[in-house]
């Protein structure tokens, strides 16, 4: 899933599409955020292993460095800037919080591709589920 190949000197390579990762983080507690950011980089990984993507996942680094409370408003104002320099949204991890609500509506208004896969749970595909998810994906981005 890349865009046409482009001249780089002597060599043609492929362009790949950016994707922005929403994943759900609040939890009513700082154990259950952990838990929510440690799923979330598995399914950063799955993507980077079992995907062309360039995957882009910029409010990690918010939630770990930054008050929620006080930073809430700054990290969704930059989380939307990053959707809109993005391809395509991958919503994952078994529920659309608050957050991904407003990530999806902005990808919705930018015309970007959404692909919505949180009915494959809160965990990324085993190796077994791995190419039905892979079908969704293409499914959903088809032209």
């Amino acid at each position: 899933m890349t865009t046409e190949p482009q001249q780089q000197g002597n060599q043609t390579s492929r362009e790949p599409l950016v994707a922005y990762l929403a994943h759900p983080v609040s939890a009513p507690t700082t154990e259950g955020v952990a838990a929510n950011l440690a799923r979330a980089r598995r399914w950063l990984r799955w993507f980077v292993e079992h995907t062309d993507f360039a995957i882009c996942a910029p409010w990690i680094p918010y939630v770990e460095t930054l008050d929620e409370i006080e930073h809430r408003a700054r990290g969704i104002r930059d989380d939307l800037a990053m959707v809109g320099r993005c391809d395509v949204i991958f919503l994952v991890g078994g529920r659309i919080s608050e957050g991904m609500r407003e990530e999806r509506e902005w990808a919705h208004r930018l015309e970007l591709g959404i692909c919505t896969l949180v009915e494959l749970g809160e965990e990324p595909p085993d190796a077994d589920a791995t190419p039905a998810a892979l079908s969704l994906i293409a499914e959903a981005l088809a032209p």
